[in-house]
């Protein structure tokens, strides 16, 4: 069991930061129009009951043929939404957002081709870490992001569409490893050191030393063969393909293919 440790006094983000992170779709409950967009709280969406009438409504904008096909795609958005908001902070700025289940509500955006929704956390404030027990403050921050939130999901997501659970992990792994491609680029710009230390430290160890047990009930690091696959592709200097398929190609007509899909004409 990962002992989180104990938090520093919280604060609010300046608007600085609140650009920031709105360009990466995270939402501010306060800025919110009353538009009756739906809103589920992330724990609502463990239960079947209201997942797969939600799935079934995003089957339908999204053109898919089927639940799982709908399933690949609300988990891109959903990795997406959950991981890199928080992961970015994390990392730039040592600061921890709580993304536990409970404090998550997931906010329908736009309703268009692309079904883009957002989410908000009911306690906005972040908390800054110790920098002496950073590690440890990692640890328990990917615990709590994907042990008991994404994994957690997955296991609802498979149970009511059959989807494998591996297309679901490469589907978080593709944002992840780009927002760190990002942030390691972005870092040659970058005066302060500590900080690229950082970005790269905070990558290596997803990516490669994390603890299975962080994320979840896994027998085998969900990241480690696709980060090295990926690596490799970029050492030859060819298109990085996927392991599995997300499936986009399956929403709509015509097809359209990811960049890295493994079933591209």
């Amino acid at each position: 069991m990962i002992e989180p440790p104990v938090m520093n006094d919280a604060r609010l983000l300046s608007s600085a930061e609140k650009e920031a992170l709105k360009k990466l779709r995270l939402s501010f409950k306060a800025e919110l129009e009353n538009d009756g967009k739906k809103e589920y709280e992330a724990t609502e969406l463990l239960d079947e009951g209201c997942l797969v009438p939600l799935l079934h409504e995003v089957k339908d904008v999204l053109e898919a043929p089927d639940l799982l096909v709908t399933a690949s795609m609300f988990s891109k958005r959903y990795a997406y939404l959950m991981t890199v908001p928080v992961l970015y902070a994390f990392s730039l700025w040592n600061v921890r957002f709580q993304p536990t289940m409970e404090n998550v509500v997931y906010r329908e955006k736009e309703t268009d081709p692309y079904w883009l929704p957002t989410f908000y956390f009911h306690e906005e404030r972040i908390h800054p870490i110790s920098l002496e027990l950073r590690e440890k403050e990692r640890e328990a921050l990917f615990f709590t992001l994907f042990a008991n939130h994404l994994d957690k999901m997955w296991d609802v997501l498979c149970k009511a569409t059959s989807i494998p659970k591996e297309i679901l992990w490469e589907n978080t792994f593709s944002y992840l490893y780009w927002l760190y491609d990002s942030l390691v680029q972005q870092s040659e710009e970058w005066t302060n050191e500590e900080v690229k230390r950082q970005v790269e430290a905070d990558r290596h160890f997803l990516f490669y030393e994390a603890d299975v047990q962080l994320f979840g009930h896994g027998r085998k690091h969900p990241f480690t063969r696709m980060a090295e696959r990926r690596e490799a592709v970029k050492e030859k200097d060819t298109p990085p393909l996927r392991q599995t398929c997300c499936f986009s190609y399956r929403c709509g007509e015509p097809p359209t293919y990811c960049g890295t899909c493994p079933r591209k004409p």
